[in-house]
């Protein structure tokens, strides 16, 4: 017998994928941003590291959506993404219905994204030379 969903659980935020599902999800770049404050604060500092955010999207049967937070290096030319601050609208879960976590969905999303010219995109949309990916 299935569990009701506690009444918190009923309305939050997420879409809930099972993770084969991700197989068939194309990203689509929607909007990617310099953060103004953090830059001047990192020039500041001498590193002349750039940061940034991006969101990506995916249409279903509901929008998926996708986003983390970025560091450029003028000096290297590469562009890393911090998956640690990877925010989403999706929670995976398995095979009972029962989510899998916030751990394992951004592991999954990472891999997902990852697999994306999101380097490119974002280099373009914000006005960067074409990043060396890391």
């Amino acid at each position: 017998m299935q569990p009701f969903p506690t009444m918190a659980a009923m309305f939050d935020v997420y879409i809930r994928v099972r993770p084969e599902a991700l197989k068939g999800v194309r990203l689509s770049h929607l909007q990617s941003s310099v953060d103004q404050e953090a830059g001047d604060a990192t020039s500041a500092r001498g590193t002349g590291a750039v940061t940034g955010f991006t969101e990506w999207i995916a249409c279903a049967d509901r929008t998926l959506s996708v986003g983390w937070d970025w560091t450029f290096d003028p000096v290297s030319g590469s562009l890393t993404a911090d998956w640690q601050t990877l925010r989403t609208n999706i929670m995976l879960v398995g095979e009972d219905g029962r989510d899998l976590g916030r751990q394992q969905t951004r592991q999954a999303l990472s891999h997902l994204a990852a697999a994306t010219p999101w380097p490119v995109a974002v280099a373009q949309h914000c006005g960067l030379r074409t990043p060396r990916v890391v």
